[in-house]
């Protein structure tokens, strides 16, 4: 199921999700976001997102904790999704691996599992 990485609403409670590779985000949290960075593009204090992340309670890091883990682990799907994609397409465990900044044995192990009917990396 498709679902806005940012407030985890699913497609079919909102009014448009727009999707992109490994993204997606709802109509409601565009609005939130065009809101935040318009006031945020006249900020003259305007801070690295670790200076902001200071300025959280210990209780509202706490909270924002399982949203953010299923951002993670959705981006994660979607990867995985990518990968099946290009090894459906023929693309080699090398091509994957150079584009992924890894090595092709740690793209594979990474990967194969997830993914039905992947060969040995034998230099594909």
């Amino acid at each position: 199921m498709d679902v806005c990485n940012f407030c985890l609403r699913p497609a079919d409670r909102s009014n448009r999700l727009v999707m992109g590779p490994g993204v997606a985000i709802c109509q409601e949290c565009i609005g939130s976001a065009s809101a935040l960075v318009g006031d945020m593009a006249f900020d003259p204090e305007l801070r690295s997102f670790s200076e902001r992340l200071g300025g959280f309670t210990v209780e509202e890091l706490s909270l924002s904790l399982p949203d953010i883990a299923k951002g993670v682990e959705t981006a994660q799907e979607r990867l995985t999704e990518w990968v099946a994609e290009m090894r459906r397409r023929d693309v080699s465990w090398a091509t994957i691996a150079e584009h992924l900044g890894v090595t092709r044995q740690s793209a594979w192990e990474r990967f194969s599992g997830k993914i039905k009917g992947s060969p040995e990396p034998d230099g594909s």
